[in-house]
């Protein structure tokens, strides 16, 4: 099996792992990952870095050629991040008012950003991200499993 806290770049070409990309993909964001370079963006990068060396004509349409090798990542609706929120909370917030302050926030529509906000403010973020981690990085290893094991 691939190791998916294998690092791989991004945008930046900052060096990350892809369950710390999985935990930051936001909601109407679709990420491909291209399996020669080990770059995660969006289809629009790919496209313009292929156009910009060359790669693509100006008329090749998305999806085919060039795109036929990038590999979606799961998306922000395939990934439970209620969930993994809601089970840090249950099992390690021990402070009431913290407790009923973050499953107020997951009470919402759009929870994310105020979660991670809250959980800030209250100085348990860092303990939030130690404790997810496994769990993001499950999520990362299924998805190599089932998606691209061959690419690492």
């Amino acid at each position: 099996m691939a190791n998916a806290g294998e690092t791989i770049h991004d945008d930046d070409n900052k060096m990350m792992p892809l369950s710390d990309i999985l935990r930051m993909i936001g909601k109407d964001t679709w990420l491909f990952l291209c399996p020669e370079t080990k770059v995660v963006n969006t289809v629009d990068y790919f496209y313009r870095k292929a156009k910009e060396s060359g790669e693509i004509n100006f008329d090749e349409k998305i999806g085919t050629g060039f795109f036929e090798k990038l590999i979606r990542l799961p998306s922000y609706e395939e990934i439970d991040h209620k969930g993994i929120m809601s089970f840090y909370v249950k099992e390690c917030v021990e402070e009431k008012e913290y407790r009923q302050k973050l499953f107020y926030i997951l009470r919402n529509h759009d929870y994310m950003d105020k979660f991670i906000d809250a959980l800030k403010e209250l100085n348990l973020y860092d303990e939030y991200l130690m404790v997810t981690v496994d769990l993001y990085i499950q999520i990362a290893e299924e998805w190599v499993e089932e998606k691209c094991a061959s690419v690492f």
